[in-house]
């Protein structure tokens, strides 16, 4: 069983009542909760306590009088099952691309990169912003060209997508008008500041070298980290 130690108040499991065979060190300003991870070596037990109770602690708790757990301490474990920590867990197991490194500092992500014009070109994107849709976007802020790589602040805004609320909201259809509707309010918004009209060789010739061009480096990128010899996708 692993345990974390927290300065905070949810309604985590305590480690009170448990039976282990290893002692826990108590500190006097931290709370020692458990964190969700287990192993167990008599599974009729546990769905014997399980059954005996409508609490999952408790059973757990009963299942340790009998066999003790082993713990082990884990302060990096995340929390999903409260509403006010589920976006800072969310933002904690952020996903990097293997050409970027994220690092969390409170309420911001710190973007960086050795492919420097690219991180520059992002910071600038943002920067060159119309005012009026600047609340589609995150705030960005601190860019540093430094000797090797290049790097942003990025504001982390705590809320669900609208591929989370679409998979995981069960939402009724009638509140996807409201989403669709500002949906088009932020086109109707963004025809104001159109640039220059390309052409359709132009366009054609850009989106290839965004999705087939890009793709093709990435991947050849990631063969190359990995030692994957090519010639065996052919």
């Amino acid at each position: 069983m692993n345990y974390g130690k927290t300065n905070t108040f949810y309604k985590w499991g305590g480690i009170d009542g448990f039976s282990f065979t290893n002692s826990i060190v108590e500190e006097t300003k931290l709370k020692s909760v458990i964190s969700v991870s287990f192993t167990f070596n008599d599974i009729p037990l546990i769905k014997k306590e399980l059954n005996k109770s409508n609490s999952f602690e408790i059973a757990l708790k009963e299942y340790s009088n009998i066999i003790p757990f082993k713990v082990k301490e884990k302060n990096d474990w995340l929390d999903f099952g409260h509403s006010n920590l589920y976006y800072k867990s969310k933002r904690n197991l952020n996903v990097t691309r293997n050409f970027n490194t994220t690092n969390i500092v409170n309420n911001h992500i710190k973007k960086e990169s050795p492919n420097k014009e690219k991180i520059k070109s992002e910071y600038n994107w943002f920067k060159q912003l119309p005012e009026n849709l600047k609340v589609y976007t995150p705030a960005v802020w601190g860019f540093k060209d430094d000797e090797e790589t290049a790097s942003y602040m990025i504001e982390f805004i705590g809320a669900p997508t609208l591929q989370e609320k679409f998979v995981f909201g069960n939402l009724p259809n009638y509140s996807y008008y409201k989403i669709i509707d500002h949906i088009f309010d932020f086109i109707i918004k963004e025809k104001m500041y159109s640039q220059n009209k390309f052409s359709y060789l132009a366009v054609k010739k850009y989106l290839k070298d965004i999705y087939d061009k890009k793709t093709e480096e990435r991947i050849n990128t990631f063969l190359k980290q990995v030692k994957f010899d090519a010639r065996l996708l052919q």
